[in-house]
């Protein structure tokens, strides 16, 4: 059975971890993605193992010019382009948005960053733990394990959440292109989807939930329960926005 992304062409220009989710949901759906990186670039080995598959890769060196001509030839026929860098690193290499819907007129053009696209932090590089950390996320989890400290999340959020928002984002825009024609900019960004995540509340009646874990004891798990029919939403959740 043919996928609904099948036929579409991606160019994954990302690293660790929220733009290589966001391809890797588009490769899953049956887009042909082409994950293009530089030697000497840094990786974490096991996330690229986890991120990389269904995908192609390759490697360039977009500060050279003859593999950047390379990479403007196969933006010319690709349908998404993401990218992961710095805020205007690739702008000021020929590679932003406007210069490649110029390029291509009807591209989807992905930016993946940590602080969003505006403030006193928009210019600045981020990670996950950066992220949950500005936001209140730490404050969050610590409190709801009980820690008597800000903790970090057991599972990387922000980035997983952007990449997959990252994803969806560009079903929407490649959904709108087909009926309105254009180029498109999908923007997503880790503290963004943080404060999304904690507007949507805590669910407060799950305590006693069976095969729950203990967050003070990782190994081991709650006692079943009789399973509730409902489930309330708590409005109190901490919003930095």
């Amino acid at each position: 059975m043919e996928k609904p992304l099948s036929g579409v062409r991606v160019l994954d220009l990302t690293r660790i971890l929220a733009g290589p989710t966001a391809a890797l949901s588009l490769a899953e759906h049956g887009a042909d993605v082409l994950l293009v990186t530089a030697p000497g670039l840094p990786q974490v080995a096991p996330l690229v193992r986890d991120t990389s598959h269904g995908k192609r890769s390759t490697y360039l060196d977009y500060k050279k010019p003859d593999e950047a001509a390379r990479l403007r030839e196969l933006v010319s026929g690709s349908d998404v382009f993401v990218e992961g860098y710095r805020p205007h690193r690739m702008a000021a290499r020929g590679f932003g948005p406007e210069d490649r819907a110029q390029l291509r007129p009807d591209l989807v053009y992905v930016t993946v960053n940590c602080f969003g696209f505006g403030g006193p932090f928009g210019d600045r590089a981020g990670w996950d733990q950066v992220a949950q950390a500005v936001t209140g996320c730490c404050d969050l989890q610590g409190t709801a394990a009980n820690a008597g400290r800000p903790q970090l999340t057991p599972v990387y959020l922000c980035d997983f959440l952007t990449g997959f928002l990252g994803g969806y984002g560009v079903m929407l825009a490649l959904t709108r292109r087909a009926r309105e024609g254009r180029s498109y900019h999908v923007q997503v960004s880790l503290a963004q989807s943080a404060m999304l995540v904690q507007r949507q509340g805590l669910l407060d009646d799950f305590a006693d939930t069976p095969g729950r874990l203990d967050p003070r004891n990782p190994s081991a798990t709650r006692r079943p329960a009789t399973p509730r029919s409902t489930a309330t939403s708590k409005a109190s959740a901490r919003s930095s926005g």
